[in-house]
Formats: C-alpha cells, sequence, structure tokens
C-alpha cells in the first residue's frame, strides 16, 4: 500500500526504502551490520561524526607519591579517631576535667555504668506499670512538660519496665485521662500555685 501513494520524501530514499522492502535475502546480508540504535542516538545528539565513534580513553592517572611526613600525619590522624572512638564518656561545653579523666582507668568507670539496671524503682515498689495507667500522677513524672515519654536514660528504668511505663502513658492518653501535649492541669496547677 505504501508504494501507490506518492510519497513526500526525496526519490533517492523513496527508491531505497523499496529496493530494501521489495529485496531478497542476499541483498540484506549485503548490508552492513546495524550499531547499537542508543549509541548511535547519542553520537547524532552530541554532534559527533562517525570517525569519532571509536571509544575514548580514560586519561592517565596520576601518581602521587607520599612523603614520610603524609603517611606520619595519616597514622597520627587514625590513631586519634581511634581513641576518640574509645572515650566512654561524652564531655558537655562548660565541663571540667583533669587529664587523668582522659585515662583508660576513669574510661572503665564510665564504661560500667552504661551496663542497663538490674533493678529500678518499679521492681523496688513491686508495681506492674500497665496497670497503673489511671495514676496520672505517677505517669507524668515519666513524661517531660511538653508531653513526651522521657528515654530510658532519663527515667532510669530496666528496658522491660521502660517499654511497660511507655505502654501505660500511651494507654493513659488513648483512654483521655492524661493529655498529649503537657503535663496533667492538675499538676500544672500545683506547680504554678503560690505559696502563702
Amino acid at each position: 500500500m505504501a508504494l501507490l501513494r506518492p510519497s513526500m520524501r526525496p526519490a533517492t530514499s523513496l527508491s531505497r526504502h523499496c529496493t530494501r522492502s521489495l529485496s531478497c535475502t542476499s541483498r540484506r546480508l549485503a548490508d552492513p551490520p546495524r550499531t547499537n540504535i542508543a549509541a548511535e542516538t547519542l553520537r547524532i545528539l552530541h554532534g559527533s561524526s562517525s570517525s569519532s565513534s571509536a571509544p575514548k580513553r580514560p586519561a592517565p592517572r596520576k601518581t602521587v607519591t607520599l612523603t614520610p611526613k603524609d603517611v606520619q600525619d595519616a597514622e597520627l590522624s587514625a590513631k586519634r579517631t581511634d581513641y576518640e572512638q574509645q572515650l566512654a564518656r561524652k564531655f558537655k561545653p562548660g565541663d571540667v576535667y583533669a587529664p587523668h579523666d582522659l585515662t583508660g582507668q576513669e574510661m572503665q568507670k564510665w564504661k560500667k555504668s552504661r551496663n542497663a539496671p538490674k533493678t529500678d524503682a518499679i521492681d523496688a515498689l513491686g508495681l506492674n506499670p500497665i496497670n497503673e495507667y489511671k495514676n496520672f500522677s505517677m505517669m507524668s513524672e515519666f513524661m517531660t512538660e511538653m508531653g513526651r515519654i522521657k528515654s530510658a536514660q532519663e527515667t532510669g528504668l530496666r528496658p522491660v519496665n521502660q517499654r511497660r511505663m511507655a505502654k501505660a502513658i500511651r494507654r493513659a492518653i488513648g483512654v483521655g485521662l492524661m493529655p498529649s501535649v503537657h503535663k496533667h492541669p492538675e499538676l500544672l496547677m500545683k506547680q504554678h500555685k503560690p505559696i502563702r
């Protein structure tokens, strides 16, 4: 059907198109193999000629020779980062410390304090925090002024009791016994009540 319609293309491309579509397989074998269409498209878009289609070689890398001072500086920085990672105590701005506080013996003391406590206040009282969700005065001790649950580092609870306390606080908020964005109003009134 394409042969019956006159084409708007020049005659050379029409004859080439017709020859290819009607030719036999021997003609197709004589054609050069097609290159990758994507590579051809990129070559055309970038405006490079067919002669420059050879793959470009990366520029040779320059070798850097290290001086003994560079090697020594690298070793010092590696030792420094290793030493900083061994520091168990995190110093805050304004903390006063002596050189003795940076020794390994003092660092061991701080490492020991990081271990989870074996017992806590909840265990000493023999309470289950989940059953105490109605006690908003106890729950508010484990919340910040903005209504967030304090972390285990702040509360000092064992991981099990910390999870139970968090569950009880979320339950009290869900039931509506405690506000979710601040402390309980009765506790706030007691804190701000003028002393007579």
